[in-house]
Formats: structure tokens, C-alpha cells, sequence
């Protein structure tokens, strides 16, 4: 059975660990898997897993840290996998360990950007991954538009990349008959950061309301979501004109029951890979609200199934929700194409089956 060893920063609620624990859940019985987070797993998180796969947390502190090296050097050769699959910009340097240690097959996984390097034109950060790469044998990006970036801006070869684009369950996030909630709902599921733009979010809800009194007295947008901007972001809310309702839902381990409340899911981020939380509004037949940045482009045909909007601009974002929130007709159509894109294009199965792909060839 093929030993495969996940290392993340950190193990959480969000998109990256949800991949990360479909994949351990739909193939624990076929290889085996270990999760090292370089800092904490949330317990919640643990429970998730099944019986048979390992978690090791390396406690580390906030900024550089030497001590680091040795103690995942000591880890990995404990643990001995055929595979090493590290994930997003703070895990790539450790793929030299594995080099040392000679682990058979090294894959990297770019999901996204962060807030400090939000069009991945660091310098510093271009170079990180260059140097990294002659010990990474596959370098996974999640979108066209990441897969791009690795070879012509950070100029990594082509058979060195490889699109596995994200996926998730269409047969869970799916429903018959949507629970309606009794006012019009926008929902946003993601984390609290300042990548997530949620004070974007935010002020166009508020001049929507602004705008149309029927909408101020008949919608409320839900934020479902945890993160280091959360206390600032309802601050700023409270700062905003008392219009509407504005509901901040906190973590959810299960966000199914919130995306059949939805009207419309809405994401205003300043960068991304291929959110998952997109995927799995349009598979609960969400009508999405998008910025037109990253990957999302790849996904969302404008006005087919989801409206794309240009990243900062509020205007086009307080337009796009007054306009479907009035043509539910339209509303209806966009939901429709968005359960039928995903179901085509980004099923788990899809996803998994080319991970798996990757592993077997260790």
C-alpha cells in the first residue's frame, strides 16, 4: 500500500483541508495516508478523519524558525512515505528534506495566492519556488490561470506542471427543493482575510440597500466564515448605515444547510485559485456573484451560469445584486447552468482520480 504524507501549514476549516480530507476519506483503504501540519490541526477537524490516517502536529511558532527542519526531518523519516505532497507557498521549501531523505516522489500544490503576493509577481516568492524545483518532481496547480503563471512567470518547465482542477461532492451538495429562507439571502462562505475582500462585500450590500428600500427590508447577506479579519470586518460593518441585516455565521463544519438558504452566493476576493466554496454553491443550484480574478474566470461563463464582476469595483457588484435579486427568472436560469457546469466539470471523482494518478506513479 502506497504511503502517502499530506503537509500543510496548518489543518482547519477551509477549502484546502476540505480537498485534503475528501481525498483521505475516499481512499484511506487504498494507500496510506499522513497529515503533518508544520503548526496546529483543529480537533474538530481530527474527528473528521478516519480511524487509519495520521496526524502530526509540529507545534511550530509564528515566523522563522530552525528548529523546524530537524524536528520534520525526524518526523518524515518516522513516517517513510512514497510520496511527499506539500501544499501552497509556506510548505516548498521543505521539500528539500524529502529530497535528502530521498523520498521517491515530491509534488507540490499551488491552490491560490494570499494577500501578501496577490498577483504573484513577488520576486522573492518566484525565486523561493524556482529554487525549490529541481527537487519537486510535479508542481499541481488548481486553475489554467495558476498553471500559466508556473511556467511564464515563475518559469517552471511544462512537464513540470500539471491542472488538476478542484472538485467536490455533487451528490451531497445537492437538494430537490431548496429551503427558503423568508428574506432574500446573499451568502458568502470563505475565510475572514483580507484576500476574501469581504469589506467589498460589505459596502455593496450596504448601498444596495441604500438604493432599494423593498431590498433593504427584504434581504439579509450571511457571512459564514472564521478568520484574523473577523473582528475588524464586523467593526466595520456596525460603521456602515444600519441597513439590512447582516448575519456573521462564524466556522461551520457543515455549510450545506447554509447554501440552501441561499438566494445568492456572493465572493468579492482580490485573488484565487479555483474556490471550492464556489463549486459548492453552484452545486446546491446558487446563482454566484463573482469577482473575475484567478480561476473563477474558468469556471463562471458570464451570465450563463454566474455573474462576473471586476475585482474593487463596487458599483458593478451593488448593480449585479439588485439585478437578480429583482429577475428571479434569471436567477433561476444562472442556478440551473452553475449545478449542470459543476456536475460536468468538477466533480470529486474527476479531482481524485488524477491525484490518485499522481501517487501511483511514485
Amino acid at each position: 500500500m502506497s504511503r502517502i504524507c499530506h503537509l500543510v501549514y496548518s489543518f482547519g476549516i477551509g477549502g484546502l483541508e476540505k480537498l485534503i480530507l475528501d481525498m483521505v476519506c475516499d481512499s484511506h483503504q487504498h494507500f496510506e495516508h499522513h497529515i503533518v501540519t508544520l503548526t496546529q490541526a483543529d480537533p474538530a477537524m481530527i474527528e473528521l478523519l478516519p480511524s487509519n490516517v495520521h496526524i502530526y502536529q509540529l507545534n511550530k511558532a509564528s515566523g522563522h524558525s530552525m528548529s523546524i527542519y530537524s524536528t520534520l526531518y525526524k518526523q518524515l523519516k518516522i513516517i517513510q512515505p512514497d510520496t511527499l505532497h506539500s501544499y501552497n507557498l509556506a510548505t516548498i521549501e521543505y521539500q528539500w528534506i524529502a529530497a535528502l531523505l530521498r523520498i521517491p516522489r515530491r509534488i507540490h500544490a499551488e491552490h491560490g495566492r494570499d494577500s501578501y503576493d496577490p498577483d504573484g509577481s513577488n520576486n522573492k516568492y518566484r525565486l523561493l519556488r524556482k529554487l525549490c524545483s529541481p527537487v519537486v518532481h510535479k508542481f499541481v496547480a488548481v486553475s489554467k490561470d495558476l498553471g500559466d503563471w508556473l511556467q511564464q512567470d515563475v518559469g517552471l518547465s511544462l512537464r513540470k506542471v500539471q491542472v488538476v482542477h478542484n472538485g467536490v461532492d455533487t451528490k451531497h451538495f445537492y437538494v430537490e427543493t431548496k429551503q427558503r429562507s423568508p428574506k432574500f439571502t446573499l451568502g458568502h462562505v470563505a475565510r475572514m482575510q483580507a484576500i476574501k475582500n469581504q469589506t467589498m462585500l460589505l459596502d455593496s450590500y450596504s448601498q444596495a440597500c441604500h438604493q432599494d428600500a423593498d431590498f433593504a427590508i427584504n434581504s439579509r447577506l450571511v457571512l459564514v466564515g472564521d478568520g484574523p479579519e473577523l473582528t475588524a470586518l464586523k467593526q466595520y460593518q456596525q460603521a456602515l448605515p444600519p441597513l439590512g441585516e447582516v448575519v456573521f455565521a462564524g466556522a461551520q463544519m457543515d455549510v450545506k444547510p447554509y447554501y440552501q438558504s441561499f438566494d445568492l452566493f456572493i465572493l468579492s476576493s482580490i485573488a484565487e485559485g479555483i474556490p471550492v466554496t464556489l463549486l459548492e454553491a453552484m452545486s446546491m443550484k446558487v446563482a454566484p456573484v463573482v469577482t473575475n480574478v484567478g480561476g473563477i474566470k474558468e469556471v463562471i461563463k458570464h451570465q450563463h451560469n454566474g455573474l462576473l464582476i471586476e475585482s474593487e469595483n463596487r458599483p458593478q457588484l451593488t448593480e449585479a445584486i439588485l439585478t437578480l435579486y429583482s429577475e428571479p427568472l434569471t436567477r433561476a436560469r444562472i442556478a440551473k447552468h452553475a449545478r449542470e457546469h459543476v456536475e460536468q466539470s468538477y466533480s470529486k471523482q474527476q479531482m481524485l482520480s488524477q491525484y490518485y494518478r499522481l501517487y501511483a506513479a511514485s
